[in-house]
């Protein structure tokens, strides 16, 4: 167990610039992508409710919409997916180099 612990944590050393360098793009990327998807997806949902912009008046109005309330459940489910892809990554990224 040592022998694996000390394996591992050279190989982290030799790949810690590759990693974090990745993550922060994958993260900047996909953040970047998220929030314009977001933005879309309500400016959207506004527009198929009938309204120009949102206030805290028309609020309630427009979160009742069902437009707005798929709108909701579809962005809720992108951002879950953005994270089952970064988990997948980091499984795959952890098997494949435990394998070596």
């Amino acid at each position: 167990m040592k022998l694996f612990l000390k394996l591992t944590d050279e190989v982290i050393k030799q790949n810690l610039r590759q990693l974090v360098l990745f993550t922060f793009l994958y993260r900047l990327v996909a953040g970047i992508f998220y929030i314009k998807t977001v933005n879309s997806i309500l400016r959207f949902s506004l527009h198929m409710a009938g309204y120009s912009y949102l206030t805290t008046g028309n609020l309630r109005a427009f979160l009742l919409r069902p437009v707005t309330v798929f709108a909701v459940i579809f962005i809720l489910f992108l951002g879950m997916a953005f994270m089952l892809i970064e988990c997948c990554i980091r499984f795959f990224r952890r098997n494949g180099s435990s394998s070596e």
